[in-house]
């Protein structure tokens, strides 16, 4: 991920007079939520930026040389024990999470411009609950996690309704690959490109073709 530090950053660094923080985005069930590890409201972004004080963290940022998927866990501690399933309903699994690097200024204001370290998608939150308080800690996922995870959805007339209810091109798959298994063993269909063992036909073909088996409906006779 590229990083773009502004000149106003690098001469507030160079002076020696900053406060470092980290501004966290999660994509909850309420919506998006804004936090800092900071004390009170911050302003940024045209968002407020709760405060977490010292019962929000951040662990380590790892950037590597490589395509490797590293991680992140932001944590929140003393969250009253009644208030645990709250917390848990609030997370969103594979929802976004994002984490900027600021700096502060002496009067507490934010210095432009904070710089994205990780974006990521949420995984399911775990709890260490000690009877009084609970600590929610949420895994970010790399977004190259998606790279090695098996897909879940399929080319299906139900799983094209997740996204599109209206849509019912995929309700004609099932006969379409039967209707190739036929063309394929007994001859005829529309023309198809042959790659090593693998059979491709083309859009366009298939339309063309597909126009081309038009014929009008049979008249009735006419009366005698």
């Amino acid at each position: 991920m590229a990083r773009n530090i502004s000149i106003d950053a690098l001469a507030a660094m160079a002076a020696g007079n900053v406060q470092p923080c980290y501004l966290v985005a999660l994509e909850l069930t309420s919506g998006m939520q804004y936090f800092w590890t900071g004390i009170g409201n911050l302003s940024w972004n045209s968002h407020t930026w709760t405060g977490t004080g010292n019962l929000g963290s951040v662990s380590d940022i790892t950037q590597t040389d490589d395509l490797s998927a590293e991680n992140i866990t932001v944590a929140l501690s003393g969250i009253p024990s009644s208030m645990i399933t709250l917390a848990i309903d609030e997370c969103r699994q594979n929802s976004t999470g994002e984490v900027w690097l600021g700096l502060l200024a002496d009067d507490g204001s934010i210095i432009t411009d904070p710089v994205k370290t990780f974006t990521g998608r949420i995984d399911v939150p775990t709890i260490e609950d000690d009877g009084d308080t609970a600590t929610v800690s949420l895994t970010i996922e790399n977004e190259l996690v998606a790279l090695q995870r098996a897909s879940s959805r399929r080319y299906t007339n139900d799983d094209q309704h997740i996204d599109f209810p209206d849509d019912n091109g995929f309700q004609f798959v099932p006969f379409i690959k039967d209707l190739i298994s036929i063309w394929r063993s007994k001859g005829g269909g529309p023309p198809y490109l042959k790659l090593g063992r693998s059979v491709r036909y083309h859009r366009r073909t298939i339309v063309q073709w597909a126009m081309a088996q038009t014929h009008n409906a049979p008249q009735p006779p006419k009366a005698a």
